[in-house]
């Protein structure tokens, strides 16, 4: 059946810029010949003294067919280590992966196995508003999954409102409609991502046809 995310990999920051370190379940050379530009999405800076104090982002990919694979990214600095997580997946649950994310970084930094993200792997994927339900020995982690309805469905809204606004949300969102291109920049990753996911999810039913890059890295 299908699973509630494609792949899983660590990305750190080495002598000759980022490198992959880990993938499952795919293998690193599947994971860079299917997605080349993968690693410019994870650090989009062109070099690491330029890199964003952000800790979450999110980005998208988009391929040939046209479909949307997100990538939802948290980083991590341990001792001189510079590096990040990422979960590619078809589904916008922005909750559900940083949630996953943060649990993931906290065994990533410990020295332990990804347990946690091969559970998450093998789960069946549950019904809208229903739960991914993980337990180990002495805890149970419960993840839901948002309800599919609309698009984004827990998109950052009140971030995005409370940059711009309700007139600037509006004017934003009459722009999209009119399908008029438009570049959005914000001061951090983070930041630029949410706004543009948040309008994705404000102009539900309908959804944006045209080309979709939440973030761009700067070698593109």
């Amino acid at each position: 059946g299908d699973k509630a995310f494609n792949c899983f990999l660590a990305v750190e920051w080495g002598n000759e810029g980022p490198e992959v370190q880990i993938s499952f379940p795919m293998h690193k050379e599947a994971l860079l010949k299917q997605h080349p530009s993968i690693v410019k999405f994870c650090f989009p800076e062109k070099d690491r003294s330029l890199c964003s104090t952000t800790k979450r982002f999110t980005f998208a990919l988009t391929d040939v067919t046209g479909k949307w694979l997100y990538g939802y990214v948290i980083r991590f600095q341990d001792n001189s280590a510079l590096g990040c997580l990422c979960i590619l997946s078809p589904f916008p649950w922005f909750s559900v992966f940083q949630l996953a994310l943060t649990i993931a970084c906290r065994e990533y930094l410990s020295g332990t196995t990804f347990w946690f993200i091969q559970q998450l792997y093998d789960e069946l994927i549950p019904k809208p508003r229903a739960a991914f339900q993980i337990r180990d020995k002495s805890n149970r982690t419960v993840l839901v999954r948002p309800d599919d309805a609309f698009a984004f469905p827990d998109a950052p809204l009140q971030q995005f409102f409370g940059c711009f606004g309700l007139p600037g949300a509006l004017e934003l969102l009459s722009c999209m409609l009119e399908e008029r291109r438009g570049l959005l920049v914000g001061e951090g990753l983070g930041t630029g991502s949410c706004w543009v996911f948040s309008l994705g999810a404000l102009l539900s039913p309908f959804k944006w046809k045209n080309v979709f890059t939440p973030l761009l890295p700067a070698a593109m």
